[in-house]
């Protein structure tokens, strides 16, 4: 006894152990069932079917034999048989119409037979349909909406239709009608029929057709008008419960096929006011109208479905709706058109916005109603303002679009804002003439400025908005809130072209005002100029750098009208007192935006392509162009080559310190322009060169700068971010420009017994920077200008060849330092002897 029981403690705790640890894994295994299930709803897939200890078996089938699963029609089956029951509801309730008709059109019965007859029929079509034991069958529901239409019918026609009328008053079938049609929707509503709800709104749109078309008057009128209103109301509310689109597009059509009578002029029967009956018709179609959008905003909010099917109705709507309603305005509130477009505009938003509070995946309703608001937007932008004033207010526009954009990623918002700016900026061109002065306020601006600089600036700040503000959202993220229309095509250009754009139509309609504006006045080069520098510190301190490209526009707007100015001759140009100052201040702006230039490029491409070594240049070689006209106006054409040499070894100095290659590259082009013009200056017959002594005091420093230039390239070629394979290249053909322009310019100026010595004396300076760098390229040179010297001694025939001996002596030591120079580069260059190598070591004495 005391042995057993310890072993049935010790079993007792064995089992509830191993019971704790079943219990644990039918709890992980009910986790993981339920995870997997949560995930496979997630993903829109069928849970699958899992076994185990937690997960109760299904029920045992009554049959052994497995059953095959049922197979499926094909879609060409299930399409027949949809289209089939249309057909039948279209056919009974076509059938029902051409009975109605007939019967008012007979005289065989009596009216009151014939009321009688056509309830008792209604009541037999109701009992039918309620007898079926499936309520919700096809024919039950034929039978019910035959009915209801049928009764309906009837009780207009006792009041309204001349051989069934036995009611004298038609006022009292006004609420009896208007009872009857909330009475079918309710019964609708309970059976859930959408084949009873449109045979009977059918009839209620024949019935609104029928009191159009016959003789007018005013309770015809008014059943009309209330009619359509709650008829469309609550053929909404049906849908927005159950979603029938079929019946949507019974309201669309038959509303507008019957309010068509009255559109476009007032029946003579309707005794009221033409203003009054405006307001009356229409303003009833204006609630239609409002609600067919709701009707489509309900359909679009239903996540499971697309929203394809109902933008065909809504662009119906917008279609039918505008036309007509725009034509009574135009008639009676012409003056206050602006109102009803900023009223349909706000209407149409905020369809849009609850198209996009909750919408599908294919969102097309928000692309829709967003883009007729924006339409309407800009129509009554075009009437409230007249004039130059239309521009900036739409150049505000864009700036809205923009901001909407940012908020919602609709490219649709970007699309019309890039196609409204052109419209914007041709208007703008156009008013660059425009005579007088706008009024704003108690001042008076002129009108020219108001159409073109007030749209150029907006459009500036529109520029660092879509830079700074806007970004392009992700596919995923597009798809998934709808937004995906004309995303990634070519109206969805990124948000910083979007800036370029506007920035460079901005700087476009600045410069053409201010051409048009001050094109007779020596200033306006210097203006266009401080109007750049003005966009480039906007652009600099807003992080915009396509303000700083614009710039560039005005800039070069600038340089075309300077030199225009100086072609033709302008008048007063030269002649002002702050030319030289203007020129210089516009030089060394130019300058300084040719950094600018280079840096934007850098960061829009490959800074060693050979696009870029085009480009970037360009605003240094306009700038020293400038600097070069001016010194030729003060001084003389002979001192532009000196100009050119003198600019481009400062601009060499700079890629010493900053890492801009193109201002390199423009300092050599300097060089290679001062090069040619001196070359043309040299045997151009009418420039006069220095006489005397001065022309060795413009020589010397005009060809020390070839020197200081190739130095130059020497030490830039050390830094990694100007380096080019071009560098020695580039430095060869320096040194060889330099002798060789010395060679001509000595030849041109000294006479010929003298020449040998002179060219004696350049050889022996470029010995002199052969022995001061190092450079075998000096040494090549000299060389070769020191044969060329000793052949002009030799060959030339002075009459005293006692200077002959001085200069053979003079070419001696030449000659000799150039094999000195050799002989020190070749020992210096010459890699040292490696050591030799240790003799492997001999054998052991053992050995």
């Amino acid at each position: 006894m005391g042995r057993s029981l310890p072993c049935c403690v010790l079993w007792m705790n064995e089992s509830r152990a191993r019971v704790d640890a079943d219990k644990r894994i039918q709890e992980l295994e009910n986790q993981v069932l339920r995870l997997t299930r949560e995930v496979q709803r997630l993903r829109g897939t069928r849970p699958p079917q899992m076994t185990g200890p937690g997960v109760p078996a299904s029920a045992p089938s009554r049959s052994v034999v497995p059953r095959t699963p049922p197979s499926v029609p094909p879609a060409e089956t299930r399409a027949w048989t949809l289209w089939a029951s249309r057909l039948a509801v279209v056919f009974v309730t076509v059938a029902i119409i051409l009975a109605a008709g007939k019967s008012t059109s007979t005289s065989a019965f009596d009216p009151r037979s014939k009321a009688l007859v056509a309830y008792s029929l209604a009541a037999l079509l109701l009992l039918l349909g309620a007898a079926f034991p499936d309520r919700r069958s096809f024919l039950a529901s034929i039978a019910l909406g035959a009915g209801l239409a049928t009764g309906y019918f009837t009780t207009y026609a006792v009041f309204f239709v001349p051989n069934f009328q036995l009611f004298t008053d038609p006022w009292n079938a006004l609420p009896i009608l208007f009872t009857a049609i909330l009475a079918m929707t309710v019964i609708v509503a309970w059976r859930r029929s959408l084949v009873a709800a449109v045979m009977a709104w059918s009839i209620v749109y024949y019935t609104l057709g029928l009191a159009a078309n016959d003789v007018p008057a005013m309770s015809r009128f008014a059943y009309v008008l209330g009619g359509l209103a709650l008829a469309s109301a609550t053929a909404v509310l049906l849908h927005a419960r159950f979603h029938w689109r079929f019946l949507v597009w019974i309201v669309l059509l038959g509303a507008y096929a019957t309010f068509l009578p009255f559109l476009y002029f007032q029946p003579q029967g309707i005794a009221v006011a033409p203003e009054t009956y405006f307001w009356l018709s229409r303003g009833t179609l204006t609630l239609v109208f409002v609600a067919l959008g709701l009707a489509t905003v309900l359909d679009v909010r239903r996540e499971d479905i697309r929203s394809r099917g109902m933008l065909l109705v809504s662009l119906l709507n917008s279609a039918l709706f505008f036309p007509t309603v725009w034509s009574g305005i135009q008639t009676f509130h012409a003056p206050h058109a602006w109102i009803f477009r900023l009223a349909f505009t706000v209407a149409l938003a905020t369809l849009a916005l609850l198209a996009e509070t909750r919408g599908s995946r294919r969102n097309y309703l928000f692309q829709a109603y967003i883009a007729q608001a924006f339409v309407m937007a800009v129509l009554a932008m075009i009437s409230l303002y007249p004039g130059v004033t239309l521009w900036p207010a739409l150049a505000l526009t864009c700036f809205a679009l923009a901001v909407f954009y940012q908020q919602t990623g609709a490219v649709i918002l970007k699309a019309g804002a890039i196609l409204l700016v052109f419209v914007v900026a041709g208007g703008a061109f156009l008013s660059v003439q425009a005579p007088g002065y706008a009024v704003l306020g108690s001042h008076a601006i002129p009108a020219r400025w108001l159409g073109c600089a007030a749209p150029a600036l907006v459009f500036f700040l529109i520029a660092i908005y879509y830079e700074r503000a806007t970004r392009r959202r992700p596919p995923r993220k597009r798809h998934h809130s709808g937004q995906w229309f004309l995303a990634d095509s070519i109206l969805d250009p990124p948000s910083a072209t979007v800036a370029m754009l506007y920035a460079a139509i901005g700087a476009l309609i600045l410069m053409t005002l201010t051409i048009a504006d001050r094109g007779q006045q020596p200033d306006l080069p210097y203006l266009l100029g401080a109007l750049s520098l003005a966009l480039a510190i906007a652009g600099v301190l807003a992080s915009a750098p396509q303000l700083e490209v614009a710039a560039v526009l005005l800039l070069v707007a600038a340089h075309v009208s300077f030199h225009f100015f100086l072609l033709v001759d302008k008048s007063g140009f030269e002649q002002s007192g702050g030319y030289a100052y203007g020129t210089i201040l516009l030089a060394l702006y130019t300058y300084l935006a040719g950094m600018l230039w280079e840096r934007y490029l850098k960061r829009v491409g490959d800074d060693r392509a050979w696009e870029h070594n085009l480009v970037a240049p360009l605003p240094h070689l306009g700038a020293t162009y400038m600097i070069a006209t001016l010194v030729a106006y003060k001084y003389g054409a002979v001192y532009i080559p000196a100009t050119y040499n003198a600019i481009g070894t400062v601009l060499l100095v700079i890629p010493l310190v900053l890492p801009f290659p193109g201002l390199k590259i423009a300092g050599i082009a300097l060089f290679g322009i001062g090069a040619a013009y001196f070359s043309n200056l040299l045997y151009d017959p009418a420039a006069a060169l220095p006489d005397g002594p001065a022309f060795l005091f413009y020589l010397v420093p005009f060809l020390v700068a070839y020197a200081v230039s190739e130095r130059l390239l020497y030490f830039a070629h050390k830094r990694p971010a100007v380096t080019h394979r071009m560098d020695d290249t580039l430095r060869t053909l320096l040194v060889a420009a330099g002798g060789g322009l010395g060679l001509l310019a000595f030849n041109k100026w000294a006479p010929e017994e003298t020449l040998a010595l002179y060219w004696l004396a350049h050889g022996l300076a470029g010995v002199a920077l052969s022995f001061l760098f190092f450079e075998a390229r000096y040494r090549w040179a000299a060389s070769l200008v020191l044969t060329l010297a000793i052949l002009q001694a030799v060959f030339s025939s002075p009459g005293d060849r006692v200077w002959l001996y001085q200069f053979a002596a003079f070419a001696g030591l030449g000659v000799a330092g150039l094999v000195a120079l050799t002989v020190r580069e070749h020992r210096r260059r010459r890699p040292a002897a490696p050591p030799p190598a240790a003799e492997p070591p001999g054998p052991s004495p053992d050995e």
